[in-house]
Parts: C-alpha cells; structure tokens; sequence
C-alpha cells in the first residue's frame, strides 16, 4: 500500500514540475503616471511593483513621475498595481490615495500642494 502512495506521490509531482516548467508565459510591459517626490517615493513605489507575483521589473522615473513596469499578463494587470500604489499614499492615473494613506508619507514624500 505505502509504494502505491509514493509511485502516485512521485507521479504527481514530476507532472506538476513537468507543468511548470514547460508553460511559457508572455511578457507586458505598462506605463503610468505616479506622484512621488524623491528617492524614497521612488524605492518605495518600485518594491511595491515588484513584490507582486509576476512582475518581473519595475522602475520608476522621478522626472517623468512614471513607473515602467514588466509582467506577466495572466498573473496581474497594470489596474491591480495602481490600486496597491495608491494605498501607499501615491496617486496614480486612475486611483487616488486616500487621505490616511497619505497622511502617512514621510515629509520628504508629500507632493500635494
């Protein structure tokens, strides 16, 4: 009985290393606008981006107050990346942050006038 459970159990995880590995997965790229003000608006906006499942690169450019982000398309989309920036307290194209959000900036990251 237990070798059938580990022939099965083997059988079982080689096929999903199997899946895995030959699963090709396209690349996007996007770029939107997002307020930020210094170095650390921009270290903070980057490590938000990339600490998403399947982005790939982020980097954000402080005169041009954009983030030129690379992902994988069916793991997320540039919506779900502004909706989470904007919770941190930066406003993007299409979301605001919300008051507590950036009220919570350091002084060096407030970029409303």
């Amino acid at each position: 009985m237990q070798k059938i459970f580990y022939l099965i159990l083997i059988s079982c995880t080689g096929f999903m290393a199997c899946k895995s590995t030959t699963t090709t997965k396209s690349t996007s790229t996007a770029t939107f606008k997002v307020e930020g003000t210094c170095e650390m608006c921009k270290e903070k906006i980057e490590a938000n981006a990339k600490a998403h499942l399947g982005v790939k690169k982020a980097n954000y450019n402080l005169e041009k107050k954009e983030l030129n982000v690379t992902y994988v398309a069916a793991q997320i989309t540039p919506d779900v990346l502004q909706k989470d920036i904007a919770a941190i307290g930066y406003d993007t194209d299409k979301y605001k942050a919300t008051d507590a959000a950036y009220k919570a900036l350091p002084g060096c990251c407030k970029y409303k006038k």
